[in-house]
């Protein structure tokens, strides 16, 4: 009686796997033998992607690859099934989730089955660089402006001498994926602006405040839950129309000490500085605010 010519497939499917921080992460993916199983036999295997590069594979001696993991399957006789381990190189940087395939080509003593390629999910698990959002208060009516662009930081410093430079106000995610948008708001009235993390309110601004000039999101903050998520706390100037957003329980409590602060809460989360993606500017991290902060100021309303 003739045995059945061996056939190999791939187990089908996504394989999906945090990245991780320490070492590597191994993917697994099962190759099966129907038919003869009395022989030895063998397939090649190859992993390709057009997300992932070859820097994020390990080879057997958890180096990094120079090339996209490639190698053979040997089944000894008796044996009908065995696995491919794909080890992923661990990082603590953000980037997005990559996807690769692995394909089985080139069997010897054997054919291929229908089912050739399976999938692999390397899903990112790091929280994201983060770079300063940069404070300015407007000294002619103790408005504040927030910017997490180092260039519009630089025009406002050499063109705006209203504006004074008060350091870092705190921190934003430097990929916009990394988190959730803040949205930015200018006060046509007084120059002022406004800031928020919620959709519903920046639709209600925009619908019912036609002085508020919307700017679209500005930067990327944290999730409540995020590790090391800090409270951004917001306050408005019921002299001015003016919002004052600080991570300093200090200086929001201050604030409310001088009577014409309303605490309105939580606005949103600033992550945690654990990298600053702006190294030529890292030293301005948590730089301490002026201590003549323009949130003493008390001009008359400008909300009209």
């Amino acid at each position: 009686m003739t045995m059945a010519t061996p056939v190999l497939t791939i187990a089908p499917g996504l394989n999906d796997r945090l990245e991780g921080s320490d070492l590597g992460v191994q993917f697994t993916f099962g190759v099966t033998r129907a038919g003869d199983s009395t022989v030895p036999v063998s397939v090649g295997f190859r992993v390709t992607s057009t997300q992932a590069s070859a820097n994020d594979f390990l080879d057997k001696e958890l180096q990094v690859a120079l090339d996209y993991p490639v190698g053979t399957l040997t089944m000894a006789a008796g044996e009908t099934s065995k696995t491919i381990s794909v080890v992923v190189s661990s990082d603590r940087f953000f980037e997005p989730d990559e996807r690769f395939d692995i394909t089985l080509f080139n069997p010897v003593d054997a054919i291929l089955g229908t089912q050739t390629t399976s999938s692999g999910i390397i899903r990112n698990d790091d929280p994201g660089d983060v770079l300063p959002v940069y404070r300015f208060a407007k000294l002619s009516n103790g408005a504040y402006f927030f910017t997490g662009s180092l260039g519009e930081r630089n025009q406002i410093i050499a063109s705006f001498p209203d504006f004074r430079a008060e350091g870092v106000g705190f921190f934003a995610y430097a990929e916009a994926s990394a988190g959730a948008p803040v949205y930015r708001f200018a006060n046509l009235n007084n120059g002022g602006y406004f800031f928020t993390g919620s959709l519903a309110e920046r639709d209600a601004t925009i619908a019912n405040y036609p002085n508020m000039r919307y700017e679209g999101s500005t930067f990327s903050v944290a999730s409540s839950t995020a590790p090391g998520a800090q409270p951004v706390y917001r306050l408005a100037n019921l002299t001015n129309g003016g919002y004052l957003y600080t991570t300093a329980a200090a200086e929001r409590d201050a604030a409310l000490s001088l009577g014409f602060w309303r605490n309105e809460g939580i606005s949103f989360y600033a992550p945690t500085p654990s990298v600053v993606t702006d190294p030529s500017d890292a030293s301005l991290a948590w730089t301490e605010l002026a201590p003549e902060s323009a949130m003493t100021a008390t001009p008359d309303s400008l909300w009209v």
